[in-house]
């Protein structure tokens, strides 16, 4: 390998320090009072739960999920989305 494929460009030590600095930030503010933070942590996670139950329990339209069965008996990838109703 060589060396200067390791050395990184001005933006990229820019983008690093940042991403480093926001870890650090986040880490003292948990350290700085975690009762707060876990307890953010679960009213977001009570809030954010009936939406991921509506999002995972999400039945397909009769359409999509016949094209779905179609492009899986035909043996072509498929896709979550109104694009498989596209298929030939």
């Amino acid at each position: 390998m060589i060396l200067r494929d390791l050395i990184m460009s001005w933006q990229e030590g820019v983008a690093v320090t940042v991403v480093l600095l926001g870890l650090g930030a986040g880490a003292f503010l948990v350290a700085q009072r975690p009762s707060f933070w876990i307890a953010f942590g679960q009213r977001l996670g009570k809030a954010m739960l009936p939406l991921a139950r509506r999002f995972a329990t999400k039945r397909m339209l009769p359409e999509e999920e016949a094209a779905w069965r179609e492009a899986e008996r035909r043996g072509r990838p498929t896709t979550f989305h109104a694009a498989a109703t596209l298929l030939p």
